[in-house]
């Protein structure tokens, strides 16, 4: 029953059409102090506050923590920008309840290994185990709602596609250069799967466009700017970064987002947008 139109709110943009669930009493949005994921906790506490201000939204972060005495591994300490995020979100949504975000630390985040494509390692465990928390903490109330449009609790996430590879080098998630075909509505940038359980649902609003998607919406509400300040994608060491005082510019995540910057309006890259932005997906 989740995929029904009138149970969703639907953005337009050049990019496909990105949908958030609007009855759901419980949410859960996966918070990593970076832009996609912020802009998406703002358009979900948005819609909470026009259609259903009782409901409860939960963040969880995931830390990537180095328990060795090798400074190469250090990474920003992400946390500070995800409480800052939750804290302009509540300003700008006051009735909505959006609580602290709930940390987890992802050790020896650099062990990995790839699997179809996929980054298996201890960042992607670490997500998986905060979530299934979160999760299995509030399964017998929400199964106790009677009323199955309802009952719903759906964890989002802000994961896009990879730019194309002649604008950004390839990343090392090439299940990201793939469309996802589990789309909630056909054409849509948003992907939907459940657990087959009746009451878990996971949302990808952009899942099937590139990080563009995020920049055109963030712009089209006004918080292009704040987004951008308050948020962090750089993954550099405290080298490039000066200690993590700036960005590095150097990164994939920074390659990505710095694109997306620059060439999120279709008019800046027209020749492009015209020969690859209408994706057709058959979901029937």
């Amino acid at each position: 029953m989740f995929n029904k139109t009138e149970l969703h709110t639907r953005y337009e943009t050049p990019y496909g059409a990105a949908y958030f669930n609007r009855v759901a009493q419980h949410s859960v949005v996966r918070l990593s102090g970076g832009f996609d994921s912020a802009v998406m906790l703002y358009l979900l506490a948005k819609i909470v506050s026009e259609y259903r201000d009782d409901a409860i939204i939960e963040t969880f972060t995931v830390q990537r923590s180095n328990p060795t005495n090798i400074p190469e591994y250090e990474r920003v300490y992400i946390v500070p920008y995800a409480e800052r995020i939750i804290e302009y979100v509540r300003k700008k949504f006051p009735s909505v309840t959006i609580k602290d975000t709930l940390v987890e630390d992802a050790n020896y985040w650099w062990v990995h290994e790839f699997v179809d494509g996929r980054n298996i390692s201890s960042y992607s465990n670490a997500q998986e185990n905060v979530g299934g928390f979160l999760r299995w903490q509030h399964r017998d109330r929400i199964t106790g709602v009677t009323d199955p449009e309802k009952r719903y609790y759906i964890e989002y996430n802000g994961v896009t596609l990879n730019p194309p590879h002649d604008c950004v080098e390839q990343s090392d998630e090439a299940h990201r250069d793939l469309l996802d075909n589990r789309v909630l509505f056909k054409n849509s940038a948003t992907v939907c799967h459940d657990s087959m359980n009746d009451w878990l649902y996971q949302y990808m609003p952009w899942r099937n466009a590139d990080k563009r998607i995020v920049f055109w919406l963030a712009k089209e509400h006004g918080i292009l700017n704040d987004m951008l300040k308050l948020t962090r994608s750089c993954e550099g060491d405290q080298w490039n970064t000066e200690n993590f005082t700036k960005e590095c510019g150097e990164c994939w995540w920074c390659l990505e987002r710095n694109w997306a910057k620059t060439y999120y309006l279709p008019s800046d890259n027209s020749n492009w947008f015209k020969k690859n932005i209408w994706i057709k997906i058959d979901n029937d």
